[in-house]
């Protein structure tokens, strides 16, 4: 099993628990929702229960209040999934402890392989951020490698032109790999090159480095790799601190962070 073909079986699941969830970068409405959300099944549930829990009628909340507590796990998309999954997800992964590969023992162990390089590649296998959510939920309460699971951002750092720089968003390097490093430039004018400071991961170690830089050529508008400066090869990003430009007259440029595994919501 390649890295292409375990993405290719991976990304359906994600994308059926980001629908179950129903989160989406653009709105979030439908959906069965997650515990806490204000959308979707969950949010309409959670109503019923605070209704419940406001009455006075001891009578009608012992006739019923059993019956929320009994539905409660299946208006949160990402258990759902988990069980609609799970058995796939189980044969999934004793197949891989099959393959025969030097400690993989199975899905969350492969990924990792996959992206520490082994077959020549880093990162090629970067879960996106729901499989950590999913596999908690499948694994009962156990939670991925940290270098399976990578993370979007479309905003760790924001500068216009002649303004000063916005950090943004951090990565929680506890919990995700990193993503992969981008920048996105909008109303550029000249060419030059753009260098971005923040914070790397390194694929085999998986070492967080602070105080990293990675560049960019830029010579119009869209969006770029960030390349490694004095940040490691093939690191990852997990913030941004800073981003100066040189030979440009114009633009304003934002860092991102991508998955390689497409995004599912």
């Amino acid at each position: 099993m390649d890295a292409a073909l375990l993405n290719s079986l991976l990304r359906p699941v994600l994308a059926a628990t980001a629908a179950a969830t129903g989160e989406s970068t653009v709105s979030m409405v439908y959906g069965l929702g997650r515990p806490g959300s204000s959308w979707g099944a969950w949010s309409t549930l959670n109503g019923l229960q605070t209704t419940l829990a406001t009455t006075l009628d001891l009578g009608l909340i012992t006739a019923v209040g059993q019956g929320l507590i009994d539905v409660s796990p299946v208006t949160d998309g990402v258990r759902w999934s988990a069980g609609a999954f799970g058995q796939f997800l189980g044969a999934l992964d004793r197949y891989v402890a099959g393959l025969g590969l030097a400690g993989v023992r199975g899905l969350d162990d492969l990924l990792v392989y996959y992206n520490a390089g082994n077959d020549g590649v880093e990162w090629q296998c970067l879960a996106d951020p729901l499989w950590r959510d999913l596999f908690s939920a499948w694994r009962g309460g156990l939670f991925p490698s940290v270098g399976a699971v990578g993370a979007w951002s479309d905003n760790l750092g924001t500068k216009t032109f002649a303004g000063s720089f916005v950090a943004g968003d951090v990565i929680d390097a506890a919990k995700y790999a990193g993503g992969l490093p981008k920048l996105a430039s909008t109303g550029v004018t000249g060419t030059g090159t753009v260098t971005v400071t923040g914070t790397a991961r390194t694929p085999e170690t998986l070492v967080v480095t602070p105080g990293v830089t990675w560049t960019a050529a830029v010579t119009t508008s869209g969006t770029v790799n960030l390349v490694p400066g004095t940040a490691p090869a093939n690191s990852l990003i997990l913030s941004s601190t800073g981003l100066s430009h040189t030979g440009l007259t114009g633009g304003t440029f934002v860092v991102k962070a991508e998955t390689a595994m497409a995004r599912v919501a």
